[in-house]
């Protein structure tokens, strides 16, 4: 075997050769060829040769050397001498250009992945990113997260691919975050996001059960929080595998990590210019293996596709149409983008669509929003194609053309986008729309990073409506949404804390496709990647209650499009908001909407005076008009729903807040602390996304928190609500905290609270309790309290709040705490069981248990016994996002890809086991529907291994029970998954969601949706001779009964289906290829509520050749089949083809077509014959 180059004489070029067996050369004479110069001419005979090296290349006429080392023929070349890369076996290196389009990665973590330490250690944090040219300097950022202003305890300076060290310190409560900050010239900074740190009083605490060795943490990966450093320029990356122990690679001067499996990969970001990337691979002082590649990062680049497609067809016969006329049809289509002059990056989509040539460019003002809905299809595409391909939409948009052009200081875009209306309190506004936007970003900045002058405006025809589902959180983890048939991509989901009786939110934060939840878009179902509890405690001395009664809601905001009506009328709105100095911010936001029923006018104003991160003043007014699009609501996980009408009117609603904060230090006070008040007011009308306000209300509040000396601490908060109508709510909580030593502290606590409500006129009254807490810790890992409060007034209906507990957590490993309390007392018995497992310094899941026996849902109170519920989260970070990547398209476990996932390289590994669970129960009274008690269950688990297979499963139970009504259900939820690749030729994927709900009350109010997905490829990488693709899937959907179709009814059919397909190519020569096709459809349809099920199935065969017979002739044929067994029919058809090139861009092609049937297997009464001309161009 050996590798041969024929050189022309006179052509100036080194030739370098593997010689592993007899040397063949074959003598260049008069009027022969140079193989590679792509002229195709046959070769003349070769004879052998062992000739040693001499003479010159002008007598000899070649010359051939190994290594620069000549070998035969001429002792060397007479070539110019330039920059080159020498070929060796092992180890392997590449460089390559990966555009300027590249995606910047920042990154911090501890080097050994651990999160627990013991006083006085010393550990070490390793940043990493892929712009370091962009970056003037970096620090590492602690906090004391015990302080609720988390002030910094320390700041070190890093290098961007540096490390830095500190040493845990003995004081203090122990428990710190870090975040790496990074700054450019302009003083612009990015950041990631808050990593825990921890200390311990444990010499014994072992490294978690990884599924590999820690090369280089966090390397690779991306857990950017915050980024306003603009990264203009070109990647290069450098990787290769092959590397053995006690070898070494440096890239550009950069010393490189090799991960276990002897893999590396280096990505750099750099700017516009010449570059010379230097690769060295070394063995001690010896190099084995030096690279150089030039590279020239230019200031613009361009790719560009497009196709061309048009044909005239005769019709011979056709069932449907006339054959009189000749008919023409064609489509067009292109796709560009570039970057110009270093700045300006452009993305142009235009595509036609099929259709007759005389409207070619006149269906470009067609717009369909339900156009990225049928990408969604998953008949398009299989599972998983085993080719590790990657593939997004870069230019999503409902209507025929996208245009995005982008500058460092903004965009503008055509297409679909998210209004994003944001950095105000009131008017908030996510929409996704259909139209075009601006937005822009001044260079100048802050000195706390933020641009000082910030504008967007959009302007949309939306043809969609908004909706918005309030779904509270009911211990499980799949959730109904009010409607079927949604728009894709269009869905925004949050998790809300709110105040029950105020409607103060107090905590919200945004979900992520494909990380936080999973959504079936024609269905309408999301399941969330962890079960959502229904309630979350407020941390005081005195509970109201066993935990607390703020509750939690999945709130869903997205798209529509309805079918029994045009949406007419516009969407538009903007906001603009500056800086006057570094400390004074003001910000103008407008919105309206025209949509006939829903036509709403927004404006409003806001100022924000920050003299640091913990001290500022806000103020905000904003005024509605108009009724807005109102909400919908459910407490069982939307299997029952009620909607909230629009509160908004005609004439205009108010609304204003007024809001500040004061850390005591900036004030100039030598203690920590901090106080704060807000005041709200919203007149009744006022109407956004967020609020549907139907009578005027306002709510004060203040809230502290001081140190008064070493040893004591004084927190208080206060609240006042009042609601037109006589609702009225008053509320103060004081406590001091006293440490006695360094083990023991004390803590009392008073509370009043006064409330009156119309919808509860027997619970209004007044009631003073007051609690004491009792806490030893002896140290980090361990501690143990005691608790007791008592009601020593009560004026009115209010319980008693009586309650006595006990309650403590033990640290069990680095990675684990286990938390847990009981106690007694009015309402019964509560409790918490919490399990928190930090396997790595970036991933953290907790599973508990609580018994709450005083749990509210929407204002509504749980009484009577309360099983508990298991209270699970998470807190986990993760690397690029995931929807990018096709080959995970049906992703099981949230872990967006990384730039090592990329090139299979290890740095930083997973761990093997990670667990969830939840559980709730409790007694809900519910006015609309009717009152019942609930218990859920749910236990989940992942697995995953460095070798390939990776498995998830989650089983989850509900029952709920009606008190005298007949509102009985039980809802079952299996998930799971897995991915296995045994080698690099073939892989499967599988994919599970059976959401069951059975109510004794109706069959017509079941629920059911069962999906379930196969899929296999069979793609080898040394012989490509034989590709193959396989997919199954299952869909059983049975609607919740109040959940909409696409046209307003609650009537949409129940559907049954299953589809099979594979696909499989053979190459039997280089210029004869065969294919193959099996498809396989079974599908039941029924009116809902019913067992009326009618069936159809199909079975389609396709048979397909491919002969490029000579240079510029093709010749194609295919033949189908398709039989339905339950009408008897068996139809065929088929096409035949000559293709001729007309060089590389374009070919014309003459066939005939017949037969009765498409490879559509929707469509199978068509019957067509007939010959066609086409006509394809590329480019």
């Amino acid at each position: 075997m050996m590798s041969k180059k024929f050189i022309l004489p006179g052509v100036r070029r080194s030739v370098y050769a593997a010689l592993f067996a007899t040397t063949a050369i074959v003598p260049i004479g008069s009027g022969a060829w140079a193989q590679d110069s792509g002229a195709g001419a046959p070769s003349a005979p070769a004879e052998f040769t062992d000739t040693a090296p001499a003479g010159a290349f002008s007598d000899v006429g070649f010359a051939i050397s190994i290594d620069d080392a000549p070998v035969a023929g001429a002792k060397r070349a007479p070539v110019t001498e330039r920059r080159q890369e020498r070929a060796v076996t092992s180890p392997q290196v590449q460089v390559k250009f990966d555009g300027l389009d590249a995606k910047p990665i920042l990154n911090i973590t501890t080097a050994d992945l651990g999160a627990s330490y013991r006083a006085g250690e010393t550990l070490r944090f390793r940043a990493s990113t892929n712009y370091p040219a962009y970056i003037t300097r970096g620090e590492v950022r602690i906090m004391d997260l015990t302080r609720p202003t988390k002030p910094l305890v320390a700041k070190l300076p890093i290098a961007p691919n540096g490390v830095a060290a500190w040493t845990m310190p003995s004081n203090g409560e122990g428990e710190y975050g870090y975040v790496l900050r990074v700054y450019d010239a302009q003083g612009r900074y990015d950041e990631t996001i808050e990593l825990p740190l921890l200390r311990t009083a444990r010499a014994d605490l072992g490294q978690p059960l990884l599924n590999g060795p820690i090369a280089a943490a966090g390397e690779g990966e991306d857990r950017t929080a915050r980024r306003r450093i603009r990264v203009q320029g070109g990647a290069v990356t450098a990787f290769g595998d092959h590397v053995r122990r006690g070898q070494s690679v440096m890239v550009m001067g950069e010393t490189v990590p090799v991960d276990a499996n002897g893999k590396f990969v280096m990505q750099r970001i750099l700017p516009p210019g010449e570059h010379d990337v230097r690769v060295e691979v070394r063995q001690g002082n010896r190099t084995l293996r030096d690279i150089t590649r030039e590279i020239d990062i230019p200031k613009s680049e361009w790719f560009y596709v497009g196709i061309v497609d048009a044909t005239l067809s005769k019709r011979i016969e056709d069932t449907l149409e006339q054959t009189d006329d000749v008919q023409a049809d064609g489509r067009m289509a292109v796709y560009a983008k570039g970057r110009i002059k270093g700045s300006t990056l452009i993305t142009l989509s235009i595509d036609t669509g099929e259709g007759e040539l005389d409207d070619l460019f006149g269906r470009l003002n067609d717009k369909d929003p339900r156009r990225v809905l049928d990408r969604l299809d998953p008949e398009d595409y299989y599972l998983v194609y085993g080719d590790d391909s990657t593939s997004y939409d870069d230019a999503p948009t409902s209507g025929r053309i996208y245009l995005r052009v982008e500058r460092k200081q903004g965009y503008a875009v055509w297409g679909d986008f998210k209004a994003d209306i944001a950095g105000n309190t009131m008017l908030r506004n996510d929409r996704s729309l259909y139209g075009g936007k601006l937005a822009y970003q001044s260079d100048e900045v802050t000195t706390s990073g933020n641009a000082r002058l910030e504008a967007q405006a959009y302007a949309a025809q939306p043809d969609t409506l908004p909706q918005r589902d309030v779904l509270r959180g009911t211990g499980g983890s799949a959730y109904f949404l009010s409607r079927q048939d949604i728009n894709g991509y269009s869905e925004t989901l949050m998790v809300e804390v709110r105040d029950p009786d105020t409607g103060r939110i107090i905590e919200r934060r945004t979900l992520e496709r494909d990380v936080d939840y999973d959504i079936d878009y024609l269905q309408g179902v999301v399941i969330l990647r962890r079960p959502l509890s229904s309630s979350a405690p407020d941390n005081t001395v005195v509970r109201d209650g066993g935990l607390g009664s703020n509750e939690v809601n999945l709130v869903a905001t997205y798209e529509y499009t309805p079918t029994f009506e045009d949406v007419g009328g516009n969407a538009v709105g903007g906001r603009v908001q500056g800086w006057a100095n570094d400390r004074l911010r003001f910000g103008v936001t407008a919105m309206r909407e025209t949509t006939g029923a829903a036509d709403q006018d927004m404006q409003g104003v806001d100022v924000r005076y920050a003299v640091s991160d913990n001290s500022w003043l806000e103020a905000e007014v904003a005024q509605t008009k108009g009724p807005g699009f109102g909400n919908t609501f459910s407490t069982d996980g939307g299997f029952t729903l009620s909607s909230e009408g629009t509160s908004g009117t005609a004439r205009t609603a108010l609304a204003y807040r007024l809001a500040g904060r004061m850390d005591l230090i900036d004030a100039g006070f030598d203690r920590e602390g901090f106080v704060g008040f807000y005041h709200e007011h919203k007149d009744g009308g006022f109407s956004t996304l967020d609020d549907e306000i139907s009578q005027d209300q306002n709510l004060y509040g203040v809230y502290g928190e001081v140190d008064t000396s070493d040893r004591i601490t004084l927190r208080f908060s206060g609240e006042q609500f009042d609601r037109a109508g006589g609702d009225r709510r008053s509320e103060v909580d004081v406590s001091l905290a006293y440490a006695l030593d360094d083990v023991w502290t004390v803590e009392t606590g008073l509370a009043f609270d006064e409330e009156r409500f119309q919808g509860r006129p027997g619970d209004g009254g007044a009631r003073l309790d007051l609690g004491v807490r009792v806490t030893y810790k002896p140290n980090e890992d361990r501690e143990v309290y005691v608790f007791g409060q008592g009601t020593v007034m009560n004026d009115g209906g209010l319980d008693d709040n009586n309650r006595m507990g006990v309650g403590g957590s033990v640290r069990l490993g680095e990675h684990v705490r286990l938390g847990g309390e009981v106690s007694g007392g009015d309402g019964g018995v509560g409790g918490l069981l919490k399990l928190g497992y930090a396997p790595t310094a970036g991933n953290e899941v907790y599973l508990g248990y609580t018994l709450d026996p005083t749990r509210e849902v929407l204002g509504r109170e749980l009484s009577g016994d309360d099983g508990g519920t298991f209270v699970v989260g998470g807190r986990r970070t993760y690397s690029e996002q995931l929807t990018t990547y096709g080959e995970n398209k049906y992703d099981m476990f949230g872990n967006r890809r990384s730039l090592t996932n990329n090139f299979g390289v290890n740095y930083s590994p997973n761990q093997k086991w990670t667990f969830s669970g939840a559980m709730e129960a409790g007694k809900i009274a519910d006015d609309v529907d009717g009152d019942f008690t609930r218990r859920a269950i749910s236990l989940g688990a992942t697995y995953a291994e460095q070798e390939g297979l990776e498995a998830r499963l989650r089983l989850e139970r509900r029952h709920e029970n009606g008190e005298g009504t007949t509102r009985d259900r039980d809802t079952w939820l299996l998930s799971g998954g897995t991915s296995y690749q045994t080698s690099d030729d073939w892989r499967v994927l599988t994919k599970f969601d059976a959401f069951v709900s059975d109510s004794d009350q109706s069959s017509f109010l079941d629920g059911e949706f069962i999906e379930a997905s196969v899929g296999y490829a069979y793609r080898p990488v040394e012989n490509n001779r034989f590709n193959g693709l396989m997919k199954l899937s299952y869909l059983r959907d049975l609607p919740a009964s109040e959940q909409l179709t696409v046209d307003d009814s609650d009537e949409g059919p129940s559907q049954k289906s299953v589809i099979a397909s594979v696909d499989v190519n053979y190459n039997i020569s280089p210029k004869l290829t065969l294919g193959g096709k099996y498809g396989y459809r079974f599908g039941e349809v029924a009116p809902r509520g019913t067992d009326d099920f009618v069936q159809s199935s199909a079975h389609l065969g396709v048979l397909r050749a491919d002969w490029h017979v000579v240079h510029k002739w093709d010749v194609m044929a295919e033949g189908r089949v398709l039989w339905s067994p339950e009408t008897g029919t068996r139809d065929t058809g088929g096409l035949v083809g000559v293709y001729r090139h007309l060089g590389s861009n374009a070919k014309v092609g003459l066939g005939y077509e017949y037969g009765n049937v498409s490879d559509d297997l929707a469509d199978i009464d068509y019957e067509h014959k007939g010959v066609f001309l086409n006509v394809i161009g590329k480019f």
